[in-house]
């Protein structure tokens, strides 16, 4: 308040003590920052549905050093399956007089959901993902090397299948296996950075699997290159790779 009584801020919280002697304490209160505590990121493959978003019941926020929890329902009706890209969904409070007695609008308990143009699987047996499958659009594609903080180690068969619009892949040093036509009939490729040649660094003298079209969906090195994309023409090594 002003000093003529009108509110100017909600941004300040006080409590006032009355005792005996009309004396008045006020304790002052910031929760002037609880919204932006409130705003979460997510990741989720191509292919997650809404009973993937596996998204908190509530929401905590700290005020003076004090936690605050509340519990909170989302809004999934606006997630869109299928849709690569950052979506925002809206949750609200369970108790909503909190809305006032912390300064939070309906607006401040968001989360952005990036859905990636990629899909995975997990090996129960390594606890490790592999990279099953690429539904974008971009000319550049560089694998990524983590999914929900565990490593993707293999690129599976036709992964990456048809997709006319890739000129240039970067596979990272923490892919340890690339499947038999991960890049089938990925005919546009013109630039691919890589960790190893052929299906992985134990197959090098193999030559069965140690050679490049193995990855197109060539059978053996001889009719490679009736397979290999023909405007490749750059090859790199991944750092730390080996041939």
């Amino acid at each position: 308040l002003d000093q003529n009584g009108i509110i100017v801020s909600y941004d300040k919280e006080f409590a006032i003590t009355v005792t005996d002697k009309n004396e008045y304490t006020a304790i002052y209160k910031d929760i002037s920052n609880v919204s932006t505590q409130l705003k979460m990121e997510y990741e989720v493959e191509y292919d997650a549905t809404t009973e993937d978003l596996d998204l908190p019941n509530a929401v905590s926020f700290d005020i003076d050093g004090e936690t605050t929890t509340l519990d909170i329902t989302w809004d999934l009706t606006a997630f869109k399956e299928n849709q690569v890209g950052i979506q925002k969904i809206y949750a609200t409070l369970v108790d909503e007089t909190a809305y006032e007695e912390y300064g939070i609008s309906k607006e401040d308990i968001y989360c952005e959901i990036k859905v990636l143009p990629f899909t995975y699987e997990l090996d129960q047996t390594t606890g490790l993902y592999t990279l099953t499958g690429y539904f974008g659009t971009d000319e550049k594609v560089e694998i990524p090397t983590l999914y929900k903080n565990t490593f993707i180690t293999k690129i599976g068969p036709k992964a990456f299948n048809e997709i006319e619009t890739l000129k240039e892949v970067i596979i990272p040093i923490s892919i340890e296996e690339i499947s038999y036509g991960a890049f089938y009939y990925c005919d546009n490729i013109e630039k691919m950075t890589l960790p190893f040649i052929g299906r992985s660094v134990e197959d090098y003298q193999d030559s069965s699997y140690s050679h490049l079209g193995y990855i197109f969906g060539a059978s053996n090195y001889q009719n490679q290159k009736d397979i290999l994309p023909i405007n490749l023409t750059s090859l790199a090594l991944t750092e730390g790779g080996k041939y």
